[in-house]
């Protein structure tokens, strides 16, 4: 797919999904951290939620989550370029 735009041509696009878990020492630390994340305090509902989320490793509560990437390549295109 060729897409032109100002002047600029793309060039390259890559999708990717990386792990970005949180590390926590207790439930509570991690409920902590969505408060301050989310501006309020859980609910029962959503303290299930993320109890239901978290994993043991290592004697540590890991809340497994992904980030979603995207790399996009422009460069610019001299074509019309005057001299």
């Amino acid at each position: 797919m060729k897409l032109e735009r100002d002047g600029y041509a793309w060039v390259f696009v890559s999708e990717c999904e990386a792990s970005a878990g949180f590390y926590y020492n207790s439930p509570e630390e991690a409920f902590d951290h969505w408060e301050y994340k989310s501006g309020y305090s859980p609910s029962p509902t959503d303290r299930k939620r993320i109890e239901s989320r978290l994993v043991v490793k290592n004697g540590r509560y890991v809340l497994k989550e992904t980030a979603r990437l995207g790399i996009v390549w422009w460069t610019r295109n001299d074509n019309n370029k005057k001299i």
